[in-house]
């Protein structure tokens, strides 16, 4: 029987959540039901089907991005996974090129993912765009970039208290900026602001200037385990002229690629 390339529909979701457990490791959760399965709609997914079973998935969750001062559209590829048995007879590159041509048709000139070894998405047209940083400072080593005393005044907030300004001076921060994207609520929830009772409260700080407006913030737990969580980055961002000493947001863990195509 030939491999069939269509959507998963939601009577099959539960395949496409333990075939992302297996081929994940359970880096997503484990069983039917895990953090792709909740962050996916079956009208983004190009899967490949042996009769009735799902063998191989890719999902293209659509974003927007920064360029310059410009909104891009931008498929953020997803869930790329095949079952062991049924590698190396070209699934993926059969469902890649019909997920390309289905960007292109939405108008999204724009592929992005996270890679974990970003070399094998060359083939397909993507170039790497920026990758993972993690710094340890020692507490006795920070200091204001403007001086001992420093010119911000720092109120430290819950999450409920804190969004708003945070998004205010992220949305500000990225205007002119490459690759950032636009966050709405559920992002932020559930990457930067995504707080666990186990792994401890998040906190937000945010900097006011002199007039009182916000132009800084960051987001940290005082808790070894979430600050050193792989996926869930600490996240800091300044509204102020870039310089060398000043922080900028982190970046989740892997190597992020970009595909660009003429959407004309």
């Amino acid at each position: 029987m030939p491999i069939e390339l269509r959507p998963v529909s939601t009577e099959e979701f539960d395949q496409l959540g333990l075939l992302t457990s297996y081929v994940y490791g359970g880096q997503h959760g484990d069983g039917a039901e895990n953090t792709i399965t909740a962050t996916t709609r079956p009208e983004w997914t190009v899967c490949a089907f042996d009769g009735s079973r799902l063998v191989a998935s890719y999902s293209t969750i659509p974003f927007t991005m920064r360029a310059n001062g410009t909104a891009v559209p931008m498929g953020g590829v997803s869930a790329v996974g095949t079952l062991p048995e049924y590698r190396r007879q070209g699934l993926v590159r059969r469902i890649t090129t019909q997920a390309f041509g289905d960007m292109r048709e939405r108008g999204q000139a724009v592929a992005s993912l996270w890679a974990s070894q970003a070399a094998i998405y060359q083939r397909y047209g993507y170039s790497m765009v920026s990758v993972l940083r993690n710094y340890r400072v020692d507490t006795a080593d920070i200091g204001f970039y403007d001086g001992d005393a420093g010119s911000s005044r720092v109120e430290r907030l819950d999450v409920a208290s804190g969004y708003d300004l945070a998004k205010q001076v992220y949305i500000a921060f990225i205007g002119d900026r490459m690759c950032y994207l636009h966050r709405a609520r559920p992002l932020w929830l559930n990457n930067a602001l995504d707080e666990d009772d186990a792994e401890g409260p998040i906190h937000i700080a945010v900097s006011r200037d002199a007039d009182g407006s916000p132009d800084g913030y960051a987001i940290y737990t005082l808790r070894t385990a979430k600050r050193d969580h792989a996926s869930r980055s600490q996240e800091i961002a300044s509204e102020s002229s870039p310089s060398a000493s000043q922080p900028r947001p982190a970046r989740a863990a892997g190597a992020s690629t970009t595909r660009s195509q003429n959407p004309s």
